[in-house]
């Protein structure tokens, strides 16, 4: 559903998944872990890291949850 997924440049995109795995890293988790977690597949956790595929709000959410970081961590944006 292209309705989920942000419109991103693929710059923002990168951004982001470089936010999505220093996260990671710095819990300690692999990406199966995280993956686990959020309840989606190892391949997406890679795809948004490497920002072929912004990773859609609601994962962001789960990922900001499970990291313990806040939303606008990722986003850049307070909201």
């Amino acid at each position: 559903d292209s309705s989920m997924t942000p419109s991103l440049s693929p710059r923002a995109a990168k951004k982001l998944g470089q936010k999505i795995k220093e996260a990671r890293v710095a819990k300690g988790f692999r990406q199966t872990d995280l993956a686990k977690l959020v309840g989606i597949s190892t391949q997406s956790i890679s795809a948004f890291e490497s920002g072929r595929i912004p990773a859609a709000r609601e994962y962001i959410e789960k990922i900001a949850h499970h990291t313990q970081r806040p939303v606008h961590f990722f986003t850049g944006q307070k909201v």
